[in-house]
């Protein structure tokens, strides 16, 4: 709703002048389009089985460049073990790792 009303605020002063009936048929259509990715989230979850991973749920624009900054995180700290003997850094490593491998499914 308040996206919707930002847009509204934002829109040009001649959107004012608008028909409630044009104003109305707006919001179904924005109810309509979220009560659809409603669904679509309610009917992927019910095939993920009773612990679904949420990360899959919707895919995530940025995704991709999140695993690869973790995956050349991983590779940097491999690379420089034996300058910086660290238990730290290698616990941080194994936790990037860990991020890298997909959940387990329970179904």
């Amino acid at each position: 709703m308040r996206a919707f009303e930002a847009e509204v605020k934002a829109a040009p002063p001649n959107l004012g002048n608008m028909p409630i009936h044009g104003l109305m048929g707006m919001v179904l259509g924005h109810l309509a389009s979220s009560t659809m990715d409603l669904k679509r989230l309610f009917e992927i979850s019910l095939q993920m089985g009773p612990n679904p991973d949420l990360c899959g749920l919707q895919d995530c624009p940025r995704l991709g460049l999140y695993e690869e900054t973790i995956r050349e995180g991983v590779e940097t700290l491999e690379r420089t073990k034996g300058a910086f003997k660290s238990k730290e850094l290698g616990e941080l490593r194994k936790k990037f790792e860990a991020l890298l491998t997909p959940p387990a499914r329970t179904f």
